[in-house]
């Protein structure tokens, strides 16, 4: 599976000239043609709680139209990161799939909201986890704050997922945490884990980039810096398949210990 990851600093409170930049990029990333495309979180609008139910999406939209023509013109499979997203007069903080042919697979809502940043207080929760197909392959997705409660990534794991996405918008100033997040999720759960983080300054919070895919033996495949651009990684399956049969973590648990 090849996936581009997406990288860029987002516009605040400015949805028209995220797409923009969003659109072009994904031109350009189509250019080698990856499997798929994976964007950053709450790259729409990104995070104003005051004005957020004004500028966000509603039921998707336009955001999913700009999306699916890009996804049936380039012939790729687009996870969208994460955007705000306004459905039935609630907020959430949710991520699209969108197939090759411009229709919506699955959208993940983040679960895990973070209480003190008052995000719960304008974010409606998501209350599922569940696995979805990219050309075959069992795929899942977290989104940021959900980095730090490991039984999803497992839940994932557990339904099968090879490959698990994991948009964020990740302060420097905690820079170290995702990487080792992304480390240890890829190993414990011996899955890819492909993720994307923004740049850029937003009030007094500083965006350093670094997006990484991480193989199942915690090994970085790939890893972006501080700029803008666009990251390709190659993901060997077969890797997977290898490493479970050598380190047989999933046969060797103890589920009735753990409740």
């Amino acid at each position: 599976m090849k996936v581009s990851i997406l990288q860029f600093d987002i516009d605040f409170m400015n949805p028209d000239k995220n797409r923009r930049k969003v659109s072009e990029m994904i031109d350009k990333a189509s250019e080698d043609y990856p499997a798929v495309i994976l964007l950053p979180e709450m790259w729409n609008t990104s995070f104003n709680f005051d004005s957020i139910r004004e500028k966000c999406d509603k039921n998707g939209q336009p955001t999913l139209d700009l999306l699916a023509k890009k996804a049936l013109d380039n012939h790729v499979n687009i996870v969208a990161g994460s955007i705000s997203d306004m459905v039935d007069d609630k907020v959430y903080n949710r991520s699209y799939v969108i197939k090759r042919d411009g229709t919506v697979d699955y959208f993940y809502d983040k679960i895990h909201l973070v209480h003190h940043a008052k995000e719960d207080k304008y974010i409606e929760p998501g209350n599922h986890i569940d696995v979805f197909e990219i050309d075959g392959v069992k795929c899942g997705i977290i989104i940021c704050y959900d980095f730090r409660f490991p039984e999803i990534c497992r839940t994932l794991a557990l339904k099968g997922a090879e490959v698990i996405f994991a948009p964020v918008q990740w302060f420097e100033s905690r820079l170290s945490h995702y990487e080792v997040f992304c480390k240890a999720r890829a190993l414990e759960n011996q899955v890819f884990i492909v993720s994307a983080n923004r740049i850029g300054e937003e009030f007094k919070a500083v965006f350093p980039g670094q997006s990484m895919a991480v193989d199942p033996w915690a090994n970085i495949i790939g890893k972006m810096d501080c700029k803008e651009g666009i990251l390709q990684c190659e993901i060997d399956l077969e890797l997977i398949h290898r490493i479970r049969q050598k380190v047989t973590c999933f046969q060797d648990r103890r589920p009735d210990l753990y409740e």
